[in-house]
């Protein structure tokens, strides 16, 4: 299948033709471009099999990750460390204090062998 991601800036329902079964969609919900993002794309992703994203770069990040991942209640979410302020131990070790095991732990692995 093929993985289209976005930061949410673009109104996914634009794209309905192109959406069938191959397409998911992984939107990143970026702390600084809260304002930028169009938050009925949060309606247009498909439970169960699109995903949100959150990059963690702090402890307020991850709080207000796990505040809008309540209140939407979608399926499929992810929290991503933003090296170098948050590394995956952390994370992971915020993650298992909260009990989350039901979010993914994202590792962005062009970031852990150094290629940008």
């Amino acid at each position: 299948w093929i993985t289209v991601e976005t930061n949410g800036s673009v109104l996914l329902n634009e794209f309905t033709l192109i959406r069938n079964s191959n397409i998911r969609v992984i939107m990143d919900w970026k702390e600084e471009v809260g304002e930028e993002i169009k938050t009925e794309n949060f309606y247009a992703l498909v439970r169960g099999k699109d995903w949100i994203k959150f990059p963690i770069k702090n402890r307020r990040s991850y709080e207000l990750a796990k505040r809008i991942w309540s209140e939407l209640q979608f399926d499929r979410v992810a929290f991503s460390p933003v090296k170098p302020f948050v590394s995956e131990t952390k994370l992971y070790h915020w993650m298992k204090r909260d009990n989350l095991w039901n979010i993914l732990l994202n590792v962005q692995l062009h970031k852990l062998i150094g290629v940008s």
